[in-house]
């Protein structure tokens, strides 16, 4: 279940176009020591933390780590064995629902130093709360207040998506970084599936 929200989340970060006015200078790695394209067995190679667990069916790879005091974990999504997407799926759970965006407010600040400004901010499905701050985190628990920051790397190969979104009272937060060539690689394999079935 925790995979396929996760899965569901990076997918809905990368549906905007929304591309950095600032960016960052490009490295060798698109994603923590990987590269985009790599196979599972390369990743599991440059990749320095434990592996906690593979998912055939799904594709992916996942590990733990923390940024900033903030417990996450990494997930490394595969089509066709090439890596085409990674997350920071952050679990860290609060009795005060304004805490995430609190912890949002550090990732945002870290990931703008690093890429420079990004574009987005806040969208409000529901006015219930918006006259009142102090809801604003039960807001984003309930779906109605979400959260969007996105930056593209200056060697325009990676997209990188900070969201934090919510529904029935559960909170979501992640750093989504994507292939940026690597979105119709996707849709073409859901495609061959579905057809499969068909």
């Amino acid at each position: 279940m925790r995979l396929a929200l996760a899965i569901l989340v990076i997918a809905l970060t990368f549906t905007g176009q929304i591309r950095s006015q600032e960016r960052y200078r490009p490295t060798i790695e698109d994603f923590r020591s990987a590269k985009w394209g790599m196979t599972q067995e390369e990743v599991k190679v440059v990749e320095s933390l434990e592996l906690k667990a593979e998912d055939s069916e799904a594709e992916a790879l996942f590990y733990r780590t923390e940024i900033s005091n903030l417990a996450a974990d990494v997930m490394y999504q595969f089509v066709d064995d090439r890596l085409v997407s990674a997350a920071y799926v952050f679990n860290g759970s609060h009795v005060n629902k304004n805490m995430y965006i609190d912890d949002m407010k550090l990732l945002k600040d870290l990931l703008t130093e690093k890429y420079g400004m990004p574009l987005g901010g806040m969208t409000w499905s529901s006015d219930l709360y918006k006259s009142d701050p102090t809801k604003y985190g039960q807001a984003v628990s309930i779906g109605h207040l979400g959260y969007l920051y996105q930056w593209s790397t200056l060697n325009t190969r990676t997209r990188i998506a900070l969201s934090l979104r919510g529904d029935n009272f559960k909170t979501f937060l992640v750093i989504g970084y994507r292939a940026m060539d690597s979105l119709g690689m996707k849709r073409t394999k859901d495609r061959k599936k579905a057809l499969d079935v068909l």
